[in-house]
């Protein structure tokens, strides 16, 4: 009994001084070569799939997919479906326990301000009917485009008026009122125009441009 013991106890010991040799060794091996540290690391990869139809196609599994990385298949660990989430459908409230909500007023929106610069050209504009009928179209303008918040100015010939904009309609019609035609050089020339007779046609523009020369010769053989 006593030499079973005994070899059990030898076992023993000689079991444990291999284990701590192989501790040891792999100790020695470590400090030898440097650890290499590898892993795993799981990649969520969104896919969407139709059909020819254009239909979204469900009930898919993970061996429907082939997933590759520079031309090397890769495990796919799972595959699983994301639907959008749908709240649940609203009860309708009550008809004879609501009242219902007054409607918000509508309010209008913000008008953009516009700014006007009335040209008023006195060398063509004669005094008369001309000029009144422009005065007229700036005053009825005024009256139907110009509000509040505008921003206006009337410039006669080379200078404006009042020297300076405003955004009261009343200041420019009575700027308008300042405005008076001129009689230049040019607006006198095309009121003579105006007055002298017009010709009936083209041919009797040039029997009076043939008497004119004849006369001209006449007077230079006399």
């Amino acid at each position: 009994m006593k030499q079973r013991q005994a070899g059990r106890l030898n076992t023993v010991a000689c079991a444990a001084v291999l284990a701590v040799i192989a501790a040891m060794a792999a100790v020695v091996r470590g400090q030898d070569q440097p650890p290499i540290r590898t892993g795993v690391q799981v990649v969520q990869i969104d896919a969407r799939v139709f059909d020819a139809q254009g239909q979204f196609i469900v009930g898919l599994t993970r061996e429907d997919f082939e997933l590759l990385e520079d031309a090397v298949p890769q495990r796919i660990q799972s595959v699983s479906l994301v639907e959008e989430p749908t709240g649940p459908a609203a009860v309708a409230p009550d008809a004879s326990m609501s009242t219902p909500a007054p409607a918000a007023p509508r309010v209008p929106a913000p008008r953009t301000k516009q700014t006007w610069i009335f040209f008023v050209d006195l060398g063509n504009l004669t005094p008369g009917a001309g000029f009144d009928r422009a005065r007229q179209a700036v005053e009825r303008f005024i009256a139907d485009r110009f509000q509040d918040g505008d921003l206006a100015g009337i410039v006669a010939g080379d200078k404006m008026i009042n020297n300076k904009l405003t955004t009261v309609r009343e200041e420019l019609l009575e700027g308008l009122k300042q405005v008076r035609p001129r009689l230049d050089s040019r607006a006198r020339l095309l009121e003579m125009t105006r007055e002298w007779p017009r010709l009936s046609d083209a041919e009797e523009a040039i029997r009076i441009a043939r008497w004119r020369r004849s006369r001209s010769i006449g007077r230079r053989t006399a």
